[in-house]
């Protein structure tokens, strides 16, 4: 049916970082949405946003198709993204490249 792609936690620390000027990371600071340094601070914005887009992308597909549909997590942070959902997901590692596959066995290649 397809879904989306967002980019992961390190993507979005590192464009942040990358792209604002007065921003460094020295270490990652603790995850906190009352930050009390810069780490903890873009650490903290980075899980919290990233949690709360995935959340709001469900609940459009969810509107779209007008029924719970089954929410299935993939990349590298599926593992520690699925604890923080208020959704039940499945897991599975292997689902682009068995995407991958199928769609060269429908088009002939082998």
């Amino acid at each position: 049916m397809g879904g989306c792609i967002y980019p992961g936690r390190k993507l979005l620390s590192a464009s942040l970082i990358e792209g604002t000027d007065g921003i460094y990371m020295k270490q990652q600071g603790r995850s906190t949405v009352f930050a009390a340094s810069t780490e903890a601070g873009v650490n903290g914005g980075v899980e919290q946003g990233f949690v709360a887009a995935v959340e709001g992308v469900l609940a459009a597909m969810q509107t779209e198709l007008n029924h719970r549909a089954t929410v299935i997590l993939t990349g590298g942070d599926a593992d520690w993204l699925s604890s923080r959902l208020g959704t039940s997901i499945v897991m599975d590692s292997t689902i682009l490249f068995e995407g991958i596959k199928h769609a060269q066995n429908s088009n002939g290649v082998p």
